[in-house]
């Protein structure tokens, strides 16, 4: 379909206005807004020959690169997702394809100052399911009825913010007005029809140019002869080919007299009024306003293969790319307005073009970071430790590998009590069955590594297998005398174990206790089984307080299936490779380990074990699990996560500010040149990437917090699943933090217009006004309060939202109430709090739009977001609230 983005129906000649009840015009429309300006139906005309028609070639790149880009709908984990949502954009109406909706979205983004998409739904309510299409909306005007904003049609019907997406840049004299970038290019692209109406004026004139003949002649009969000859052969370019003669008489003295016919032009000539240099200029200017190189609208001057993949990769960069990213975050920014939240965001991929010689420079390094890497191991350094250096280029990183993982343990039949720098016999061959054993990495040789992800390594599921049970001690001399027999030790850490309950441990790591699931293992296990097992050779391992004398049990293809079907399920991995292996007994330090080795070496080297059945592991005792204890966000995180915080709020406020400094430093300023202070989304975004981050941490700490406190109020805590945020939680919380980022921003904003405002007015100079922009990057006090108070609210978000999930699970009745801990008094509002009764974990304190009483006499208005007790209601307060467990 031929798509005009400009067909709006004239019968509106201007801005509807009515005086009659509490009806306010807001002046504007698609169209409308335009007749405000430039006064009436007429310079709708001029519009729609001008502003679209120059700038075609720029818009017609810009919407078409759009328009091939194909949208699809990501979740809250970053995968993409079917959807309603998705199937209504690639069916957006009867009238239009998937491909006409998207480049008319892009064309009427950037013609118009606003443009308007009504939401056609099933239902009473809209939600991403009962969307059932998407319309633009042609002629609609603006009016503030009772306070509340509406849409008027041409066709009478009047709609609500509820079914309207208003997509629109950013006019900082007006925010609610909008601005279109062909405005800003209206003047450049006038001039291309100046230079063209020149031009056609002139042909139309059969090309004859402007001028006067000055004609000589003796009497007015000669005259009127000479201008008839002169119609007759020569009027304009129909009458080609034609030749004229003129009489230039001599005088007495033999030179020449003027001649009879003279012309003097009128106009000037084409070179004189350098229209080329002109056309160029224009041609610049169009450029920087729409970002749009030349090469890519038609104009091949000078241009090479190489200049225009640069031209291409610019446009997709700096162009295409953000100019996508605004449309689809800000329409889905209104569905989630529209529908209180989606769920799910319309998001895009974009491939960058590539230079040839940048293609070739990333190969080349790609090959020399390989050889780098595979030159340092063959060194002697650790492969992690030189993919770091190639990375970072910093030498310091590079790790040489410890000598025993050179050269791997030769552990065979007759361990002998040879010492270690005994020479080895280079005639010495190894038996048959002797076992090549190389370090192996595990997660206690890493301290703290599970520190903060609320999973304790000693308390995680295993599955083994049981087999025939073995004599251990009769084989070693005075063995029961070196057994480790402490009584505040596990059983499976103690004594002789395989006398016991000998097993082979298929995992370990499960997040939940074998037994309670029990019918996840047997699903996964379906149709495998072991009859028996081969000890391949007896060794021993080091424990903090022991040895451990373990038989190393042939790998065979029945063991790695079992280990592979369990690793299905959700688990960690606390060693780097699995190796199976049945311990045999542990012994103390002050034994002779060499002397167990050997003896029970010899008695169970190659022997076949009767394997009995799955053990599951010790039943799951009731009440809590080994949970981390809570505790405050250490100084060294809080100082992490406030450097992160301050970083993306100061580049969010700097990609205004930029903006600003781009209109200051024109020397056209005016309002048709706004500064586009659209940041909401992105600083949304980036709070919610540290401030999420931030949740995810302190989350499991708080969650051992929160069990503990029902354990120890008698709730059985057992099958309480891990610390997690539910996907409803997560999108309330990222409609909040949109909402501070809004508030933040706004105040930006404000700032930025009042100096610009101010200087124009008091007539500063471009510098001063730049000068005191940059400035508004130091305002620290502004950024550290928002700082401290997410952070603060970060932790406490955690708390609650994780106690909601624990009582929901466990059934329990959690009351909360609002407690001081600072040595300030409390202010007016968290007095009132503080007398208010606990309340439910779902309740809130300060619902949204209700007025309290304050012990003041004022009244306090919440007009922001709900007090539910996850965040102070001051920046640096001092307030937070504690949990009691109500017993039935």
């Amino acid at each position: 379909m031929n798509l005009n983005p400009l067909r709006i129906i004239k019968a509106l000649s201007g801005p509807m206005t009515s005086k009659s009840g509490n009806v306010h015009d807001l002046g504007h429309s698609l169209g409308g807004a335009d007749w405000r300006y430039y006064g009436g139906a007429g310079s709708f005309e001029w519009y729609k020959q001008n502003d679209y028609e120059n700038a075609y070639p720029s818009i017609r790149v810009i919407s078409q690169g759009f328009a091939a880009i194909e949208p699809y709908t990501m979740d809250k984990q970053g995968n993409a997702v079917a959807s309603n949502l998705l199937n209504r954009l690639y069916t957006p109406n009867r009238q239009m394809s998937a491909y006409d909706f998207r480049e008319a979205l892009a064309v009427m983004s950037l013609i118009h100052r606003k443009v308007y998409i009504r939401v056609h739904h099933k239902g009473e309510n809209i939600n991403m399911d009962s969307i059932t299409g998407f319309t633009f909306l042609e002629g609609v005007s603006e009016h503030i009825v009772d306070n509340h904003v509406e849409y008027w049609l041409p066709n009478a019907e009047k709609l609500t913010p509820a079914e309207v997406i208003v997509l629109k840049n950013i006019n900082p004299y007006n925010l609610n007005d909008g601005f279109s970038p062909a405005f800003a290019a209206r003047r450049w692209t006038r001039l291309d029809d100046l230079i063209a109406d020149f031009q056609t004026g002139f042909f139309n004139n059969g090309a004859v140019p402007a001028g006067q003949f000055i004609v000589t002649a003796k009497t007015v009969t000669d005259y009127q002869d000479i201008v008839k000859g002169i119609k007759e052969h020569h009027q304009g370019a129909g009458r080609n080919n034609n030749v004229m003669f003129a009489h230039k008489p001599l005088g007495v003295d033999g030179k020449p007299m003027d001649a009879q016919i003279e012309w003097v032009p009128f106009n000037s000539q084409n070179k004189d009024m350098a229209l080329k240099d002109l056309f160029e200029q224009a041609n610049k200017k169009i450029d920087s306003t729409y970002g749009v190189p030349a090469s890519l609208r038609g104009v091949n001057d000078a241009n090479t293969f190489a200049s225009v993949r640069v031209d291409e990769l610019l446009f997709a960069k700096y162009t295409l790319n953000p100019f996508t990213l605004k449309i689809w975050q800000k329409f889905t920014h209104e569905l989630n307005r529209i529908t209180s939240g989606l769920g799910v965001a319309v998001t895009y991929e974009l491939e960058m073009p590539q230079l040839a010689d940048e293609e070739k420079v990333k190969a080349e390094a790609k090959q020399t970071d390989a050889q780098t890497v595979i030159n340092l191991t063959q060194a002697g350094y650790t492969v992690e430790s030189a993919v770091k250096y190639v990375e970072g280029g910093d030498i310091k990183v590079l790790e040489k590998i410890p000598s025993e993982d050179k050269k791997p343990e030769v552990v065979d039949d007759d361990r002998t009590s040879d010492t270690p720098d005994q020479p080895v016999d280079p005639t010495y061959k190894s038996p048959k069955n002797a076992k090549v054993v190389t370090k192996q990495l595990s997660a206690r040789d890493i301290p703290d590594l599970y520190e903060g992800t609320g999973v304790n390594p000693d308390d995680l599921g295993c599955i083994m297998i049981d087999t025939e049970a073995l004599e251990i001690t009769s084989f070693v001399q005075d063995g029961e005398a070196d057994l480790v027999n402490e009584t505040d030790r596990h059983a499976h850490q103690m004594g002789a174990v395989a006398e016991i309950e000998p097993h082979i441990t298929l995992l370990y790591g499960l997040l939940e206790n074998g037994n309670t699931w029990k019918d996840k293992v047997d699903a996964v296990l379906d149709g495998w089984s072991m009859s028996k097992a081969t000890i391949e050779n007896v060794d021993f391992f080091e424990t903090p307080d022991s040895y451990a004398v373990v038989a190393h049990i042939e790998k065979t293809t029945e063991l790695v299936d079992g280990h592979e079907r369990l690793t299905l399920l959700p688990h960690i991995q606390t060693f780097s490779e699995y190796r199976p292996h049945m311990t045999l007994a542990y012994i103390q330090k002050t034994a002779d380990v060499d002397k167990w080795v050997k003896s029970l070496g010899d008695a169970y080297n190659g022997k076949t074990l009767k394997v009995t059945g799955i053990n599951y592991g010790d039943p799951p005792t009731k009440g809590k699990s080994a949970l981390p204890k809570a505790k405050a966000l250490s100084p060294e995180d809080r100082a992490t996560y406030e450097s992160r915080l301050t970083v993306a709020i100061k580049e969010r406020m700097s990609a205004q500010i930029n903006a600003a400094l781009e209109l200051v430093s024109s020397k056209d300023v005016t309002p048709d040149r706004p500064v586009d202070l659209s940041e909401d989304d992105a600083l949304a975004v980036e709070l919610a990437r540290v401030l999420l981050a931030l949740v995810d941490h302190q989350g499991p700490i708080e969650h051992g917090a929160n069990v503990e406190l029902l354990f120890e109020a008698g709730i059985d805590t057992t099958g309480v699943s891990p610390f997690t945020l539910t996907n409803a939680q997560r999108l309330a919380y990222e409609a909040y933090l949109r909402k501070v980022a809004t508030s933040y921003n706004a105040q930006t904003a404000e700032r930025i217009r009042n100096i610009l405002k101010t200087g124009r007015e008091q007539g500063l100079s471009a510098a001063d006004m730049r000068r005191q922009l940059k400035g508004l990057i130091n305002e620290d006090w502004r950024i550290n309060r928002l700082v401290v108070s997410e952070i603060n609210a970060g932790g406490n978000t955690a708390s609650l939202l994780d106690m909601q999930n624990v009582t929901k699970q466990t059934g329990a009745r959690v009351q909360k109430l609002w407690e001081h801990i600072g040595p300030d008094a409390p202010c007016p509002l968290c007095v009132a709090m503080l007398s208010m009764p606990p309340i439910d974990v779902f309740e809130e304190y300060v619902q949204l739009g209700e007025t309290i009483e304050l012990p003041d006499g004022k009244q306090f208005t919440n007009d922001f977001m709900p007090i539910d007790g996850s965040r102070d209601p001051h920046p640096h307060g001092h307030c937070r609230q504690i949990y009691r467990v109500v017993k039935a």
